[in-house]
């Protein structure tokens, strides 16, 4: 939410250095190429409509067309952690790709899982991105958001350094407030519950990765998320073992790689995947 493809190129270099062919889905409707947002240009056309929904489309769309037939492992950041498991339910439905696994970096919580209520979320968020909610509760798709410096050097810039703060924020870019409020308020009616996971659909090996420093998903509410998929396989007899924590020390949103330390946390979930039968 907000990063344009681009910020990732710490960790694709690192999975490419272990062999993996890499490719970083884009921000739908131009977000990738957009001015940025506090430069008085619009958002892109387009955008406001966009949700999880969409998202997932695009993922599915671009592996179709560039990597048929291909074993993956999907590596799913923040918003990102919903769509590649939506998307893993659909490839699992369908037999259209194998899955080796699924590695969840600080993900957004699915529907049951309630995020807003954290201070820490809101103060992320204060100024414009959730509140198209507030006036028109059943027009809250409308319009795009975007974050202050503060509140992004809060809730995602809090572990970097000073530099990489500034350097980051600088590539930051709309977004829809469709998808954000999906994932906020998720109990709401939207169509086909788009944040909504069958956790026991999806029998891959599974990694939460959660930095404890994270203001924007806050560990416990990773963990909230990595216990309902075990316990969601352990009911239908499945593996609860396929699914692992992994605690990041000191560590906060920016999971990939750029950190102080970020490294270690990549090499880990590398080695992860190097185990994966």
């Amino acid at each position: 939410m907000l990063v344009r493809a681009s910020a990732c190129k710490t960790a694709v270099a690192w999975f490419e250095k272990f062999g993996f062919s890499c490719v970083v889905i884009p921000p739908l409707f131009h977000q990738e190429n957009a001015p940025h947002p506090y430069s008085g240009h619009p958002p892109p056309k387009g955008l406001a409509t966009v949700g999880l929904k969409e998202d997932t489309e695009a993922l599915l769309q671009r592996l179709q067309r560039d990597f048929p037939n291909r074993k993956l492992v999907f590596v799913g950041w923040s918003k990102g952690g919903i769509v590649v498991r939506k998307a893993a339910e659909r490839i699992i439905q369908t037999k259209s790709h194998a899955i080796a696994g699924i590695v969840l970096l600080a993900p957004a919580p699915q529907r049951g899982i309630s995020i807003i209520h954290k201070r820490s979320v809101l103060k992320s968020f204060k100024s414009n991105l959730f509140w198209g909610i507030l006036p028109r509760v059943w027009d809250c798709w409308r319009g795009c958001g975007t974050q202050t410096f503060e509140e992004f050097a809060y809730s995602m810039g809090n572990k970097l350094t000073p530099e990489q703060c500034k350097k980051f924020y600088e590539q930051i870019t709309w977004e829809s407030k469709k998808a954000a409020n999906q994932i906020a308020f998720p109990w709401l009616p939207w169509k086909g519950n788009p944040a909504a996971i069958q956790e026991a659909s999806i029998d891959v090996p599974m990694l939460f990765v959660s930095g404890d420093a994270d203001p924007l998903v806050p560990q416990d509410i990773v963990l909230k998320e990595y216990k309902r998929h075990r316990e969601a396989l352990l009911r239908v007899g499945k593996n609860p073992q396929l699914i692992t924590f992994l605690p990041a020390p000191g560590h906060g949103h920016w999971l990939i790689g750029d950190e102080p330390k970020g490294e270690e946390v990549l090499e880990q979930i590398i080695e992860w995947i190097l185990k994966i039968p």
